[in-house]
């Protein structure tokens, strides 16, 4: 368990970077095919386009890499991991937790050895 923590901690600490730099090249190692299947659907980018905060409305996502510019770095940049979730030996679910709800942070899955984002 405590070497599973340190690897999702390296794993969580490399992800943070990439976020803070908003690196979608280095970003794009880390995710699995399911996810990048999943952000690249037109119709789950349309519902993301409709929930994306007032600044942004009427941004319409039209690829995964908006997608990454336009939510998923600011909804983690200044974000804190306050705790780590093991669904499975090879699931993991990383969360903030706010007064009121615990939010997903970073969904990950051990795939061919290493840890990826998944949906």
């Amino acid at each position: 368990k405590e070497i599973a923590k340190s690897e999702i901690e390296e794993v969580v600490k490399k992800l943070n970077e990439i976020t803070a730099k908003k690196d979608y090249g280095r970003w794009r190692y880390w995710l699995s095919t399911e996810y990048k299947k999943e952000f690249s659907k037109p119709e789950v980018l349309k519902k993301i386009s409709e929930e994306l905060p007032a600044n942004l409305r009427g941004k319409q996502l039209k690829t995964i890499e908006d997608y990454f510019y336009y939510v998923f770095v600011p909804s983690r940049q200044n974000g804190r991991v306050d705790d780590i979730v093991y669904l499975t030996p090879t699931k993991v679910r990383v969360l903030k937790i706010t007064a009121t709800q615990s939010l997903i942070f970073y969904n990950l899955e051990k795939i061919d050895d290493r840890w990826l984002l998944v949906p």
